[in-house]
């Protein structure tokens, strides 16, 4: 666990652990400034990367209803992906106890989140999610993002988009909510 930190540095290190095990996070990061984490690979059952509680790399997701407004701003990722279930999830309506969830007040603010060179697979349909409250996500810039089935051959994925603005480009699947 990384808490409270600035000016960390990471690289060179592999993580794994099996598929199925329950809530095992690689690296959780919270109340940090300036991480990097660099020329890893990271595989396990739940969060590789957690900033805040999530899957694959999880950004800001926070249980709905907090007493106080969590932020995450000026995020880049450049990332390669190998079968992953849930690419690129931006969700701000997180909810873990299993049940429906109802729309609560407290999220956490999103804001200046940049995707650049992230290329891999997907093993689900939905390849970028965001969904943001209505407090919105703002300024995501997705450049050259290119996610492909597992399935070869399989046709373009989609992506789900709520509340949330920035620029795309060269990005596959089409995140239409961000101006091109």
């Amino acid at each position: 666990m990384i808490h409270q930190c600035t000016g960390v540095r990471i690289s060179n290190i592999h993580l794994n652990a099996p598929e199925n095990s329950p809530n095992t996070d690689g690296i959780d990061i919270t109340l940090s400034t300036h991480v990097d984490i660099r020329d890893s690979s990271i595989a396990t059952g739940d969060d590789c990367i957690a900033c805040g509680p999530g899957h694959g790399i999880s950004v800001g997701k926070s249980r709905q209803g907090r007493e106080e407004l969590g932020m995450l701003r000026r995020f880049s990722l450049t990332i390669s992906l190998v079968g992953t279930e849930n690419p690129i999830i931006i969700d701000q309506h997180y909810c873990d106890d299993g049940a429906q969830c109802q729309a609560l007040a407290g999220a956490v603010k999103v804001s200046d989140v940049t995707c650049t060179r992230f290329q891999g697979t997907s093993a689900t349909e939905e390849a970028i999610t965001l969904d943001c409250s209505d407090l919105g996500c703002t300024n995501i810039v997705m450049d050259h993002v290119n996610i492909t089935s597992t399935v070869p051959g399989k046709p373009v994925l989609q992506s789900l988009c709520k509340n949330a603005n920035g620029t795309s480009s060269f990005t596959t699947p089409d995140v239409p909510c961000l101006s091109r």
